[in-house]
């Protein structure tokens, strides 16, 4: 096996995003139209054996004051590293060819670089030979629903606050609405911008970004968005999902800085759940270490699944 890096530019795209959509450990955020919006200059550690890809790291290279780091991009989740679909004769064979994966990748990771983060899937699940190599790891979670079951087994799930507030959002004529373009969504989060909130001034600090992965998402059919209005059409909240496989991401919820404190999420949340299209089987939140996003989180019956941050100082 070897391991080469390589600018995106000298990649076959068609075959990166074929490789992405096999690989467990495969999202949206790998793939390359969306690579390409975060990260014009993207680079691949790939690793093949017989001209077959086995392994691929998409990394990020910077330099700033003469120092170079990798790290994860903005607006973006798992990186980390993406294995082939392999079938092992038994458990002894499968971790034995990750062992010699990972460690071929890790070697090909540039050694001047300065900083180097990033976040993995969840279903990377043989992170050994970084701690060989005194990488850092931190566990992290995520919150997942299992949608494969049925509505009413999921809604048995929730909080009991929850469900009441479901009921009388309904009964109070509540309005959801699936949005065809971001008007809604660029309102919402400018009204966060202007009280303050610094998630919303990244964001618009970066809206060039933001608004091209809206776009294109939306092109490809993989991006579902709704808003909230009370009866008097005062808009209330909204949210992004991005379809994936079997997986819908919670990729950015929006609540009017007026109504913070009130259950309108609520709604928004479930109906993002509801209406899923049959052929998604997972609702993944993205977690967070926040204890009250956390509790909210888990509200709505979700479980926490671990996933890590690898990390690592060079102090060159």
């Amino acid at each position: 096996m070897e391991a080469q890096i390589f600018n995106n530019r000298e990649l076959n795209k068609n075959e990166w995003d074929d490789f992405i959509q096999k690989s467990t450990q495969g999202s949206p955020f790998t793939l390359s139209w969306f690579m390409d919006i975060v990260e014009s200059d993207w680079h691949a550690i790939i690793l093949t054996n017989k001209n077959e890809w086995q392994a691929v790291m998409p990394i990020q290279l910077k330099s700033k004051f003469l120092m170079r780091y990798s790290l994860q991009p903005l607006f973006t989740k798992y990186w980390g590293i993406l294995l082939r679909d392999t079938n092992f004769k038994n458990v002894y064979e499968e971790y034995h060819w990750k062992k010699k994966t990972v460690k071929k990748i890790i070697e090909e990771i540039p050694g001047n670089i300065r900083s180097f983060s990033y976040l993995f899937s969840p279903d990377f699940d043989y992170p050994m030979p970084f701690h060989w190599k005194k990488y850092e790891m931190h566990v992290r979670y995520t919150y997942i629903i299992d949608l494969s079951q049925p509505l009413i087994e999921i809604e048995n799930n929730f909080k009991r606050t929850v469900s009441a507030y479901i009921r009388r959002s309904t009964r109070d004529n509540i309005a959801i609405t699936e949005e065809s373009n971001m008007q809604k969504m660029m309102v919402l989060l400018e009204r966060n911008r202007q009280a303050g909130e610094d998630f919303a001034k990244e964001i618009t600090d970066h809206k060039v970004i933001f608004e091209k992965i809206l776009s294109e998402s939306r092109s490809q059919g993989k991006q579902y968005c709704i808003t909230s209005r009370d009866p008097d059409n005062n808009l209330l909240c909204g949210a992004i999902f991005l379809d994936f496989r079997d997986t819908r991401y919670y990729f950015l919820g929006l609540v009017d800085p007026k109504y913070r404190k009130s259950d309108h999420m609520n709604r928004i949340i479930y109906e993002g759940i509801r209406t899923a299209p049959s052929r998604i089987r997972y609702f993944d939140f993205f977690g967070s270490m926040i204890e009250g996003v956390e509790t909210f989180i888990r509200s709505f019956g979700a479980r926490p699944v671990p996933y890590l941050q690898i990390s690592k100082t060079n102090l060159i």
